[in-house]
């Protein structure tokens, strides 16, 4: 996928803070977090890249891309 032309201001970002969740039975959590773009027309197929960095996760990258879908 190739990354698609956005306008020349970033989009608007919010969110809530981050739902933290033990895993029932072991020694883990699940961590839940929300971002709200204010995305226009010009950012339709404009990638965003969500990626988690923790030390408990060991190397390599952790990270998922998805192109903008605006209607």
């Amino acid at each position: 996928m190739q990354e698609a032309q956005h306008s020349s201001t970033p989009p608007e970002a919010c969110g809530r803070p981050d739902v933290v969740e033990p895993e029932s039975g072991t020694s883990t959590y699940r961590v839940i977090s929300e971002l709200t773009l204010d995305v226009g027309r010009a950012d339709d197929n404009a990638l965003i890249t969500c990626a988690v960095v923790h030390p408990s996760l060991g190397p390599g990258e952790k990270k998922h891309e998805q192109a903008l879908r605006v209607l």
